[in-house]
């Protein structure tokens, strides 16, 4: 007696399905009118039985519901694994493009050279940041020795500072270290082309009568015995006078970008190799 208390509502909920499902099953074949007392009691369970559809209804909309998230779910994590697998693949061609471009002027600029060179790429920089030196993938075994004019592009690099058998070490032109004798392309002014702790270039020792303008050109003279004549340096920026003022300090952008530079070429041979090789020989 005390279950039946305690559930005595759903007892009654329970006992109302059964008399009206009774009833329609009762009065649907003889489809004759209901009688006073079966209208109140659908009447009385309309509400009841209303409930019980939406609840059922509801229960079934979210079993349905959660099977279909899950699928979903699962075909958005298979999506999300294609996406990241065609933004790899289409990185991988960005990359491979760009590679080729790079190249293709890479041969351009050897195709304008008139000497025998050895393409290499970068594959570290001095980690000490004192100098502005890069390494490169090939060395002795490939003929290169020290000195060695290095060039991309845009231009002159630097050269060989040292080299073992299947690595090098390159001297940037942006070496503070570095020292080139360099000319104005249009005047034929000369001077000295050194590093900066900018990262950039300073032309020194013009003289206070040379014609240089912003947005010269700089090449290489060939005085020195490193470097052949005619290598682009890069441009003038501004101009300005020596701490004693005798002379015109030029400052210069190089041509190259040294912060994305990747593939260089050595070049083997030019008119002053006879004179590097016996100078080696002599060290």
């Amino acid at each position: 007696m005390m279950i039946i208390y305690k559930y005595r509502r759903i007892a009654i909920l329970v006992l109302l399905f059964v008399a009206i499902t009774s009833i329609l099953s009762r009065r649907i074949p003889q489809a004759k009118e209901l009688n006073f007392i079966e209208r109140l009691i659908l009447d009385a369970a309309y509400p009841f039985q209303r409930a019980i559809i939406y609840i059922s209804t509801g229960i079934r909309s979210i079993w349905l519901g959660y099977f279909y998230l899950i699928n979903a779910r699962r075909e958005n994590i298979k999506l999300e694994q294609l996406v990241r697998e065609l933004e790899s693949e289409i990185s991988e061609l960005r990359e491979a493009e760009l590679e080729n471009q790079r190249l293709r002027e890479l041969l351009d600029f050897k195709d304008r050279l008139v000497w025998r060179t050895v393409p290499a790429r970068v594959i570290g920089e001095d980690a000490s940041g004192w100098f502005r030196i890069i390494l490169i993938d090939k060395g002795k075994s490939s003929g290169i020795q020290r000195r060695m004019p290095v060039v991309a592009a845009g231009g002159l690099v630097g050269h060989v500072l040292e080299s073992s058998a299947l690595v090098s070490k390159v001297l940037l032109i942006t070496d503070r270290n570095s020292a080139l004798d360099s000319r104005i392309q249009r005047t034929r002014a000369r001077g000295i082309l050194e590093g900066n702790s900018s990262g950039g270039c300073v032309l020194k020792y013009l003289l206070q009568t040379d014609n240089v303008m912003p947005g010269d050109h700089v090449i290489s003279s060939g005085m020195g015995g490193i470097y052949p004549d005619g290598l682009p340096l890069g441009f003038v920026s501004s101009i300005r006078k020596s701490k004693s003022g005798l002379y015109q300090v030029a400052e210069v952008t190089p041509h190259v970008d040294f912060s994305k530079l990747q593939e260089v070429l050595v070049i083997l041979d030019h008119p002053y190799m006879e004179e590097l090789e016996t100078n080696s020989t002599n060290e």
